[in-house]
């Protein structure tokens, strides 16, 4: 079995633990040769996740002053609902879609409610949102969309709001 193998099989047996893909990962570098002060960041990580889990504090993972000014909003769900305007738009200026039908799919899809994303879309678009958002969005609508530029506007939007999925905690 190739290494590549060998690593998607125990990330396929993590089953979704993040503790037992981090220790997949941080086993598959090792193996592979790097040396122990280049994997020690995600040692150091995997080890805060099992204290706190333990009922531990770990200064890692504590959190910190929030800044004046910053978004409430978590980074996951920033980069989520990002996407989906951004998949709403591919699907809206590219495939030609009636907004109403591309808000309704996309919206099924990341079991979003569907006014919900479109006031975030609309907030994107007239510079209202999270900070981070309107940088995810046209990253997603722009450099990712170059990467899959030989398919279909449909077809990346699938492959968009399946890694949005795959995200969902």
């Amino acid at each position: 079995m190739s290494d590549i193998e060998d690593l998607r099989k125990k990330l396929k047996e993590a089953d979704g633990s993040i503790q037992a893909t981090l220790v997949a990962v941080i086993d598959h570098l090792r193996q592979a040769g790097l040396e122990t002060e280049l994997t020690a960041p995600l040692s150091n990580l995997y080890f805060a996740l099992l204290d706190t889990s333990e009922g531990r504090s770990n200064p890692l993972l504590e959190r910190s002053a929030m800044e004046t000014g910053a978004s409430k909003k978590l980074v996951m769900d920033t980069l989520q609902w990002s996407m989906a305007a951004a998949a709403v738009t591919v699907l809206k200026e590219e495939a030609k879609w009636g907004l109403t039908t591309a808000l309704a799919h996309v919206a099924r899809r990341m079991r979003f409610d569907t006014e919900q994303l479109k006031e975030y879309r609309k907030n994107i678009m007239k510079g209202r949102s999270p900070e981070g958002a309107r940088t995810n969005y046209d990253s997603f609508v722009i450099a990712d969309r170059r990467k899959y530029k030989d398919i279909s506007a449909e077809d990346f939007v699938d492959i968009m709001l399946t890694k949005g999925q795959a995200l969902k905690q």
